[in-house]
């Protein structure tokens, strides 16, 4: 079998017939569903990071990729050690120091970022996808699925753009000792999802909160994301959180999971941008069916009819996923 060598190089754009041997590395949480569905079975994962393997392993990846979860997984820097898997192309966050090792040592290094925009999500997913096109025969895909984003974004401006928004909070992660993180593209998906953020996201010195500074913000609505376990129930039983007024009116949402938690990059951000809409707005949003949505959108972009079962696991995401170790 042929050997796929990508070179980090923008200009050297080699393009092989066969499958593809990928190392990604921590911090690049996203990167092997999206490969996953988006490159297929052309992508043979030597090593990924354990948070992108227990996603893959408690999701749809599952059943739609099987080979992927036979891939050694773990948080290793260690060179030596990543360098033994003899990949043909690295993935690696464009600050980590690995990277420069690998590149010194004449490996195929791709680099990619997680807070271009000032951690937009749609300019960092976009950046994601034509590093892919490079290298794969995914450029007419890739001016599809912006094109479709795009047009979601428009039409969620246009609808809500003389309507009151509710203020909203995700909560990436909830801690025992009462503290919380809030997700790091929080504002890209409340803006463009047609809300307000219930946090100035400018105005935060760290993405850590406490309870006193969810209280003082008391959003109308929150969002949990699929980087922790927690459910809205564990919210709505638990006497602390009693006086928040999302909780007081059952206001607490999980986020649904399909190719990836889709709080990161993600090839399903058009339909959560229409997710967190409908909630936001319901009125407005009424005729919006999410897991319609989640049909077409796996149909036209990654030739999959996603049965009603698979629909129930999207929007009911299990506790699993969020495990991070």
């Amino acid at each position: 079998m042929k050997k796929f060598i990508i070179f980090a190089a923008a200009a050297a754009n080699f393009l092989f017939a066969e499958a593809k041997s990928v190392v990604v590395l921590d911090v690049l949480w996203p990167v092997p569903s999206m490969m996953s569905y988006y490159l297929g079975d052309e992508v043979e994962f030597k090593y990924i990071p354990t948070p992108a393997y227990n996603a893959m392993a408690n999701s749809l990846s599952a059943k739609y990729h099987p080979n992927h979860l036979k891939t050694e997984h773990g948080n290793s820097d260690n060179f030596e050690e990543i360098t033994a898997f003899g990949a043909d192309i690295y993935f690696c966050h464009v600050k980590q120091e690995l990277c420069n090792q690998l590149e010194n040592a004449g490996l195929s290094v791709v680099r990619l970022s997680t807070n271009s925009g000032n951690s937009n999500q749609h300019v960092v997913l976009e950046e994601w996808l034509n590093s892919f096109a490079q290298y794969f025969d995914v450029k007419e895909k890739n001016e599809q699925f912006l094109a479709d984003l795009n047009a979601v974004e428009n039409e969620i401006a246009q609808r809500t753009k003389d309507v009151k928004k509710p203020k909203i909070a995700i909560l990436k992660r909830i801690f025992p000792d009462d503290k919380f993180t809030i997700a790091n593209f929080g504002k890209y998906l409340i803006e463009f999802g047609g809300a307000e953020s219930a946090f100035d996201y400018g105005a935060l010195s760290s993405q850590k909160i406490n309870m006193e500074e969810l209280f003082s913000v008391d959003p109308e609505i929150i969002f949990i994301s699929n980087f922790t376990p927690e459910m809205p129930e564990d919210l709505y039983n638990e006497p602390k959180y009693a006086s928040l007024q999302a909780v007081k009116n059952k206001k607490v949402f999980k986020f649904p999971l399909a190719s990836y938690r889709p709080q990161a990059p993600s090839i399903d951000l058009p339909v959560l941008l229409k997710f967190i809409a409908k909630i936001s707005n319901p009125e407005i949003f009424a005729d919006v069916d999410i897991k319609d949505e989640f049909k077409k959108h796996w149909k036209k972009f990654l030739n999959i009819d996603l049965s009603d079962e698979d629909l129930e696991l999207i929007m009911n995401p299990k506790r699993e996923v969020g495990k991070l170790d």
